[in-house]
C-alpha cells in the first residue's frame, strides 16, 4: 500500500513537473472607453510554452459590443471560467487565484490544454478569466449595472474569439453582479451563453436592503 502511494505521488509529480501554470494579462475596452484589466489563467506543457505565451499574448483588435480591445488571439479549443471578484477586492484576490488554480486542477491539472488523442490532435481545454471591475475602488457600494455591462464586454470579447463561456461565478457583490447579469442577458433577452453554460454566485447578498449601515458605518 505504501509503495502504491509513493508511485502515485511520483507520477502526480511527474505530471506536474511537466505542466505549469501560465497567467496572461489581457484588457477589454467598453463602449464607454472604459478599459477592463483581465487576466487568463491556463495549465500548459513546459514543451508547448512559447506557442502557449503567443496564444495569451495581448493583441490589437476591435469587436462588437466590446469597442475596441487589446485582448486574446482566437483559441476554438477553450472553454472558459469567469470569475467576479466581490466589494473592495479585484483579480488578485487570494480567493480568485485559489478558485482559479482549483478548476485548472480539477479539470485534470488542466488536461495540459487537454490530452492528445491516436493522431497526436488535442481536445477542448480550461481557461480561467479573472477581471477586475472599473468600479471597485471608485463605487464600492454601488455601480452594479455598470459592472453587469462590464462582466458582458468581457463574455463578448471571449466569444469573440471563439471561446465557449461555459461557467460565470461570481463572489459576494460580485455574485450580485452575476445575478444581475443572468436576470438581463440569460432571461429577459436571451440565453447569451448557450444552453451549457452555468451560473454560480457564492456568498452573495439576497437582501439589497440590508448592510448598507454596517459597510459604511
Amino acid at each position: 500500500r505504501i509503495r502504491s502511494r509513493r508511485r502515485r505521488m511520483a507520477r502526480v509529480a511527474g505530471e506536474r513537473e511537466r505542466a505549469r501554470l501560465v497567467r496572461r494579462p489581457f484588457v477589454v475596452r467598453t463602449d464607454t472607453g472604459d478599459t477592463i484589466s483581465c487576466e487568463v489563467d491556463a495549465i500548459e506543457e513546459k514543451s508547448a510554452a512559447a506557442s502557449t505565451a503567443a496564444a495569451l499574448a495581448p493583441r490589437s483588435a476591435s469587436a462588437e459590443g466590446g469597442g475596441g480591445l487589446m485582448g486574446l488571439e482566437d483559441d476554438s479549443r477553450a472553454d472558459c471560467v469567469v470569475l467576479c471578484h466581490g466589494q473592495w477586492s479585484s483579480m488578485y484576490d487570494p480567493l480568485m487565484l485559489a478558485i482559479s488554480e482549483g478548476i485548472l486542477r480539477f479539470h485534470g491539472d488542466g488536461a495540459a490544454g487537454a490530452p492528445a488523442d491516436a493522431s497526436g490532435r488535442r481536445g477542448r481545454k480550461t481557461e480561467v478569466i479573472r477581471m477586475s471591475f472599473t468600479t471597485s475602488k471608485t463605487e464600492p457600494f454601488s455601480g452594479y449595472f455598470k459592472e453587469r455591462e462590464e462582466l458582458r464586454c468581457v463574455v463578448q470579447h471571449l466569444q469573440d474569439t471563439k471561446r465557449r463561456v461555459r461557467c460565470v461565478v461570481g463572489h459576494s457583490k460580485g455574485a450580485t453582479v452575476v445575478s444581475l447579469f443572468a436576470s438581463k442577458y440569460e432571461k429577459n433577452e436571451g440565453k447569451s451563453l448557450g444552453n451549457e453554460a452555468c451560473l454560480i454566485c457564492i456568498s452573495g447578498r439576497f437582501d439589497m436592503r440590508k448592510g448598507g449601515a454596517r459597510s459604511i458605518g
